[in-house]
């Protein structure tokens, strides 16, 4: 077989987590989650947009946040919501060990911050999936942020948490 292999390296900002694909922007792209996890990492925590068609990389700036606001960004997950686009992302409050999630309205040049949802059933989110009506699960993956004990015992202690619409939230499993 004489087909090769080829990749392109695309460098990204500190520790990219998760990355969704945007074709309801005016060009495609990848919104990319991106944070620095490692003490020796300069602090970074931003939404990258890669633009498929000229593979250029920015930082997406995102506005109105409020100012106590921590954005160490993990899971995100895209959503057209009537003709709106939003995307949802966990982040990690470091000091005070919560981990919210939070909403975007997104805009070809910005995030635009709408709502967070913070609740004490969001132990180790890892991952997320939006409806088409606003309502989204979270995945905890162990019963505490880094859980190094259920990991290594391969204890399954996760489970997955739903939010309704009116940011209320039940653990399903």
């Amino acid at each position: 077989d004489n087909q090769s292999n080829s990749f392109e390296v695309i460098p990204t900002g500190s520790g990219p987590e998760d990355m969704v694909l945007d074709t309801l922007n005016p060009f495609p792209r990848l919104l990319i989650s991106a944070t620095s996890r490692r003490p020796e990492m300069q602090e970074y925590g931003e939404i990258e947009e890669l633009n498929l068609m000229t593979k250029q990389i920015r930082v997406l700036p995102r506005r109105n946040e409020p100012s106590d606001l921590e954005f160490h960004p993990h899971g995100i997950c895209l959503v057209q919501i009537g003709s709106k686009s939003y995307l949802y992302a966990i982040t990690h409050y470091r000091a005070s060990n919560q981990h919210p999630v939070i909403r975007y309205r997104v805009y070809e040049n910005e995030l635009i911050f709408e709502r967070i949802y913070e609740d004490c059933k969001l132990v180790s989110p890892n991952a997320l999936t939006v409806f088409e009506n606003g309502s989204f699960l979270v995945c905890n993956d162990a019963s505490s942020h880094g859980n190094k004990l259920d990991q290594i015992l391969g204890l399954k202690r996760g489970n997955i948490v739903f939010f309704d619409l009116d940011g209320q939230s039940q653990i399903l499993t």
